[in-house]
């Protein structure tokens, strides 16, 4: 979906446009967010000295369950865009919309998942969502609360065009698109758009949404090179997912990712479908150059979760494998540091590992308390914590490269397997490294503890590498650390 609209402020006009592409071929282009259009300098509302151009004209985008599906995550991108409006509690708003190509017309949507407690936003459902109809449409505001809207258009086939025009009872936020956007227009709008409690930040792969006070904060800020960073982030998580453009299925996502900021306080970050959300104090590292460039783990690991493939992320893992994306970053963008190494994950993981083969179970699962309150476990091992556990991935990184990683993300999306189960997760990941590997590495996974539900799954997993008939490697991949 692309938006033209623009601000005009004194003597200047402020570009608020935002793009996406559309996946309608067989075999496209590497798929890449649109130009944004030049602005059009007509305006027919003003707001505080500023004078806003309220059409926008929006394409459809393919949908984020399509994506979803095409890429094999386990949580959706976005796949609804910003508008840089707001509508005041309890306000009515007349939208205006014209059908420009195709048969479909867009949503819109009254607030943002996640950001505030009170509202229901629920995880997937919640946020009231008008279907918009060709010609006059008056929207009042039912639920009383108001919030930022947005333009949801999105189809798994997307050809339609259509011209949205916000007539009245909206207001303007404070809206930044990285590379249009001057920093005088930003601090303008900062000064005079103050009484909303909201702004979006939008760049190429990722938006943000943020309390009017954090960004009021860190205005004196490169927002172009924040948002660069943050969109360097998102590229370097889909290069070890092998994002590689080279075929279709195998290209970067034209859907952005929401970042958001909530009010939660018995929250601190996570990510969901169609969104990742973090507390106040961990927007300063997505408002930040040096917070997101290198002391970002918090946001490049809710990043990473919008990565994570369900078909080899079994249940144990749910905060594992997340940070096989994290490890990606931190190698690029900090390198002098080492989150395994800087917090002796190794050394726990090597206690770990010092522990007799039938002692260990690497999903660590417990059996319940004894009478002292202790945990009983059901080898004799400790549990496994999702950082030790990250160190087994980590060493299958370290012996055969980032190539290890890539190849199996592609391999998953090219033949998605069949699987019904933790236990079909763990065989298929089992079998398939070995593959990738070209190597047998049954006494590895043996010495990490790998088992299945069962004796019997256990024993069908370590034959189906045995059948392989692949070589052991020829050092210990266990005794690898960096």
């Amino acid at each position: 979906m692309s938006f033209k609209h623009t601000f005009g402020y004194l003597a200047f006009l402020l570009v608020l446009s935002v793009s996406s592409c559309s996946d309608d071929s067989i075999n496209p282009a590497p798929v890449k967010p649109n130009p944004i259009p030049n602005p059009n300098p007509g305006s027919n509302v003003t707001f505080v000295g500023f004078k806003v151009d309220s059409v926008l004209t929006v394409s459809e985008m393919v949908s984020a369950e399509k994506e979803r599906v095409r890429l094999g995550y386990s949580f959706g991108h976005t796949d609804f865009e910003p508008t840089g409006f707001y509508l005041p509690a309890n306000g009515t708003l007349k939208i205006k919309v014209e059908q420009v190509a195709g048969n479909r017309l867009p949503k819109l949507m009254i607030g943002t998942y996640s950001r505030y407690l009170s509202l229901p936003t629920g995880w997937s459902t919640g946020i009231p969502e008008i279907q918009l109809v060709a010609g006059e449409n008056t929207i009042k505001d039912v639920k009383g609360q108001g919030g930022l809207l947005y333009i949801r258009y999105a189809n798994s086939s997307p050809t339609a065009k259509a011209k949205v025009l916000f007539i009245s009872g909206f207001k303007p936020v404070p809206f930044y698109i990285k590379g249009k956007t001057k920093k005088s227009e930003w601090l303008s709008m900062l000064a005079q758009l103050n009484n909303v409690p909201d702004v979006q930040l939008v760049g190429d792969k990722a938006f943000i949404v943020s309390s009017f006070s954090k960004a009021l904060q860190y205005k004196d800020e490169d927002q172009d090179a924040v948002l660069n960073k943050i969109d360097e982030v998102a590229h370097l998580e889909n290069v070890i997912s092998g994002l590689d453009n080279s075929s279709y299925e195998h290209q970067e996502s034209p859907l952005r990712i929401m970042m958001t900021e909530h009010d939660d306080p018995n929250a601190f970050m996570y990510a969901w479908n169609l969104r990742t959300a973090y507390t106040a104090s961990e927007m300063d590292k997505l408002l930040t150059l040096k917070g997101i460039g290198t002391n970002g783990w918090g946001p490049w690991h809710e990043l990473g979760h919008l990565h994570q493939q369900s078909a080899w992320t079994w249940g144990a893992l749910g905060e594992v494998t997340v940070n096989i994306y994290s490890l990606a970053v931190q190698r690029s963008l900090a390198p002098t540091t080492n989150r395994l190494r800087d917090e002796k994950d190794w050394g726990r993981a090597i206690d770990y590992l010092k522990l007799p083969n039938e002692d260990k179970d690497f999903n660590g699962s417990t059996d319940g308390k004894d009478a002292a309150g202790h945990d009983i476990y059901r080898y004799k091992s400790p549990v496994t914590d999702v950082f030790v556990r990250l160190c087994m991935f980590q060493q299958l990184q370290i012996a055969f490269g980032d190539q290890f990683y890539t190849s199996l993300h592609k391999y998953t999306r090219s033949y998605p397997p069949v699987i019904n189960n933790d236990d079909d997760k763990m065989k298929y990941f089992m079998t398939r490294a070995c593959k990738i590997a070209d190597k047998d590495l049954s006494d590895f996974f043996k010495k990490w503890g790998l088992r299945l539900s069962s004796q019997a799954l256990t024993d069908d997993a370590y034959k189906a590498i045995s059948d392989l008939q692949l070589t052991k490697p020829d050092k210990d991949l266990t005794l690898l650390t960096d």
